[in-house]
């Protein structure tokens, strides 16, 4: 389970992200009914110093599940409420329609997946047009169960550069996974991701190595306590930095953990009961972290919590920022899931269809100093559930750690290993696979055992940088891919057969 770790660890900080600007335009709302019901929705489009909201026309609705990425320049290049996927234009871009298909999907088509925080956008680390759609497709809607965590490819230099869906709802794992709660933070090396996702009803959490475009890895971890079914409500996340990982719901309260970005471990669980909240069946909540990673937000239906989860008796530390004032907009504006934004507030969403967020304009300032301001930006459309769901994409590589260290030999070895592309993966009977251009005709194609025995040896075609492997006869297992060329590279990768 480490040893790929350990590997990813010798490639150092050499990669240092540029300014990325992929969560600069958030994609939000429901219908407007003034002047006139107009099927639309709201976009926060953040600037250096500013935030701006503007009504937009399009004929597909936002509710629970959200995610969205813009390009290095804060430009939208597309976004999914969890079944269809649309472009900067407001349409649904090529093949992006039947995401998570299933009957979940057929059933709330015309709202967006029921299921919040169950979407999550990755930039490919080696190609700025690639984008990997981390999604869990739900087998009932409301209370129910995560049965597949799955992946979407959108590749932005096709159809004309509006955009297109290369493959979808490539399942990744299949099992019974928490309602929504998918997140993600980089690895170590400041390039590659961990995907953290909960199982369902125990105190187990799954967490993907995502590195060079493939599923490298899935670790299965189970630490602090259970958790009991009824865990919808709330939200998951991790600190800034990386370095904590978090969960709340109303009847679980929350869980704090250390995060290690080398290894994907999680350590030291917290528990702290919230316990003066209403008691109530709609009891919605919420996370974020303050952007020093130092202050954890908690929203529990009428009130927002902040803990100082670097003292030394977290519990202790809590402090009341805000308690509902009663506001209504339409309807009552209490608090449901937080998003930091790229300006380095915390912005809050209703369970209710409102037209406003809340805001804490000095989330990283102790107590009532952060400026909790309820119902602080007004906006042209309803609102009502999911926010969009961000990773923190400007994180860079862990300083002062075993990831922070470069061995040029090994670097360049592992560079060359981790390039190759497959997919789908798992695979049932047949692989694609995408060869560099250092590699053309000619070169070997070998799949191998566990046992290091080759079952299959083919060779590679010229000009073909897409080659296809039939799997027919091969068992149900994981074996690994090899492509030799004549220079002596390899490229390898590991690949599950599930027909």
């Amino acid at each position: 389970m480490r040893h790929i770790s350990l590997i990813l660890c010798l490639l150092g900080c050499a990669y240092i992200g540029h300014s990325q600007k992929h969560d600069h335009h958030w994609v939000l709302g429901q219908e407007t009914y003034e002047p006139m019901p107009i099927f639309g929705g709201t976009d926060l489009i953040f600037g250096e110093d500013s935030v701006t909201s503007e009504m937009v026309t399009r004929d597909i609705w936002f509710e629970f599940t959200n995610a969205s990425i813009c390009d290095r320049g804060g430009n939208l290049m597309f976004a999914t409420n969890g079944i269809r996927i649309i472009g900067n234009d407001q349409q649904l871009i090529e093949n992006g329609d039947s995401i998570n298909a299933g009957d979940v999907h057929d059933d709330f088509v015309d709202y967006g997946y029921p299921c919040a925080q169950s979407a999550i956008i990755l930039p490919s680390s080696t190609r700025d047009s690639l984008f990997f759609l981390f999604h869990m497709r739900a087998t009932t809607s409301g209370m129910g169960i995560c049965d597949r965590m799955q992946k979407t490819l959108v590749d932005m230099r096709l159809n004309g550069g509006k955009g297109r869906v290369v493959y979808k709802n490539e399942i990744i794992k299949e099992h019974n996974f928490a309602y929504g709660k998918i997140t993600a933070t980089k690895h170590g090396n400041g390039r590659d991701w961990w995907v953290v996702q909960p199982e369902k009803s125990t105190n187990g959490y799954f967490k993907v190595l995502f590195a060079r475009d493939s599923v490298l890895e899935i670790q299965e971890q189970k630490i602090g306590p259970v958790i009991t079914l009824s865990d919808s409500r709330g939200q998951s996340v991790f600190s800034p930095d990386g370095s904590k990982y978090a969960r709340y719901d109303h009847d679980n309260d929350l869980n704090i953990f250390g995060f290690d970005r080398c290894s994907g471990e999680l350590s030291d669980p917290v528990h702290v009961a919230i316990t003066d909240a209403s008691d109530t069946t709609f009891a919605y909540g919420g996370l974020a972290f303050s952007p020093n990673s130092r202050f954890l937000y908690v929203s529990a239906w009428d009130r927002v919590y902040q803990f100082d989860t670097e003292a030394t008796d977290i519990a202790a530390s809590k402090v009341v920022v805000a308690s509902y004032d009663g506001f209504e907009l339409p309807y009552p504006t209490t608090f449901y899931l937080m998003q930091l934004g790229p300006n380095g507030k915390i912005y809050l969403s209703s369970p209710n269809q409102v037209n406003m967020l809340h805001v804490i304009n000095s989330p990283d300032e102790p107590g009532l100093a952060c400026d909790f301001q309820q119902h602080g930006l007004i906006t042209p459309t309803y609102i009502v559930f999911g926010l969009p769901h961000f990773p923190n994409y400007r994180l860079g590589a862990l300083a002062g750690s075993p990831c922070d260290s470069l061995i040029s030999e090994a670097h360049e070895n592992v560079e060359t290993q981790l390039q190759i592309k497959v997919f789908p993966n798992p695979a049932s009977d047949a692989l694609t696979i995408m060869l560099p251009n250092d590699f053309t005709e000619g070169d070997d194609i070998v799949l191998f055992n566990q046992f290091g025995q080759a079952l299959l040896v083919s060779k590679s075609t010229a000009g073909n940088a897409q080659f296809e492997l039939s799997l027919k006869n091969i068992p149900n297992g994981v074996y690994f891919l090899k492509v030799m060329n004549l220079k002596g590279q390899t490229l390898s990768s590991k690949v599950t057969i599930n027909h």
